[in-house]
């Protein structure tokens, strides 16, 4: 790896190889930098095991791979998403197409509870709509990311 620790991010190099570190800091104050030296010198400690790296995006990712020549098979840097996809499938707990509904599966699930509360509230005319204004309707509320009716 070309890059070296400068400053603050030598003492970090020194710590102990093992528990839980947090760092703080401020934009582009080297966190990134910080973890990726951490993760790699973990990795190439002798009779050391693997080492997993998980940051929150595919970029991040993408760039901390780059950054560290990805040389060594003891490092692993994932995101979250891929972690926890990962992890759930080693233990057969994935469920088909990663549990996501495709359109028509979504469309089924929509129509059985539009016509569940239909016979429950047969007065309430809101269920007479079709059920192309739901997924629409539904759609909006996970591009938007609403998640209680106030923000909706």
């Amino acid at each position: 790896m070309n890059i070296k620790p400068r400053g603050k991010q030598e003492e970090v190099m020194a710590l102990p190889a093992k528990g839980h570190i947090v760092v703080l800091g401020t934009a582009g104050s080297g966190k990134t930098t910080v973890a990726l030296l951490r993760a790699h010198h973990l990795a190439n400690i002798p009779k050391g095991g693997k080492v997993l790296l998980v940051t929150f995006n595919r970029a991040l990712v993408k760039y901390m791979r780059g950054l560290s020549d990805y040389q060594t098979q003891k490092l692993v840097v994932e995101n979250y998403h891929t972690f926890a996809r990962g992890y759930l499938n080693s233990r057969g707990q994935m469920p088909h197409r990663n549990g996501i509904a495709g359109p028509d599966e979504k469309a089924s699930y929509i129509e059985q509870v539009v016509n569940y509360f239909k016979k429950k509230y047969p007065a309430e005319t809101t269920f007479k709509r079709s059920i192309e204004f739901f997924i629409e309707e539904i759609t909006f509320i996970e591009r938007f990311g609403f998640s209680s009716f106030t923000e909706y």
